[in-house]
């Protein structure tokens, strides 16, 4: 297994101590917008499958500066794909966002066919991201599978998404900063949960296209979360 990353601010490799030594893995520092640096990788290890999890994904912060948003959802993802398809990777997973899916309406459900309605530069560039990997399907036969899971939260998380920084400002005693009035319907996974989602990354496994959504239920708004 090889990780490509750039390090920003949200990495860190403390949080990979317990595999740095496996035989098996490889640590690559990186942007993915290298384009000369992603085929040094995939002419050396000539993977079977790669799974491409970066991104800029705050939402906020694509608000307040949405360039490096774009730079990295949208450029990187091409680079990948285009240097996939050189060296003929068989497996391509793109890892997007329901947040692609914008605003929803009572029910509060959207499936696979649920027409993209971005409603932030992040969730624009992730949409055109999803559009641009599924081209390479289309044109070029690439064999691609999207998914579009809801938030995640876990071991690692940076404190900037919801759960962790409640968690941690709770444990310092620090107020319990909510965006708006709260109300916000949100839904989150534990990240085993689309870890090992059969639809979701497991389908990686196969040929073709897919693209999947990954949720669960019931929903939460941002307040009720932040009480429990």
């Amino acid at each position: 297994m090889v990780n490509l990353d750039k390090l920003t601010y949200a990495g860190n490799l403390e949080n990979l101590e317990s595999v740095a030594s496996h035989p098996a893995y490889r640590f690559v520092h990186a942007d993915i917008c290298d384009r000369a640096a992603v085929d040094a990788v995939l002419a050396d290890e000539r993977p079977e499958v790669l799974v491409h999890f970066a991104a800029e994904s705050h939402v906020d912060r694509s608000i307040l500066s949405p360039a490096p948003v774009f730079e990295t959802n949208l450029r990187g993802t091409f680079t990948l794909l285009e240097a996939a398809r050189v060296h003929r990777v068989t497996r391509f997973l793109h890892v997007s966002t329901d947040e692609v899916y914008g605003s929803l309406l009572e029910p509060l459900e959207a499936d696979e066919n649920f027409p993209l309605q971005a409603s932030s530069p992040y969730s624009a560039s992730k949409a055109g991201s999803d559009l641009l990997a599924r081209s390479y399907f289309v044109t070029y036969g690439l064999p691609v599978t999207i998914t579009r899971a809801s938030n995640n939260y876990g071991p690692y998380q940076f404190p900037e998404k919801l759960i962790p920084l409640m968690i941690a400002n709770a444990l310092e005693g620090k107020p319990l900063p909510v965006y708006g009035d709260g109300m916000q319907v949100r839904d989150w996974l534990w990240w085993t949960t689309i870890a090992g989602h059969p639809r979701g990354h497991r389908a990686g496994q196969g040929r073709g296209r897919s693209t999947t959504s990954a949720a669960t239920a019931p929903w939460r708004t941002s307040r009720s979360c932040v009480r429990s």
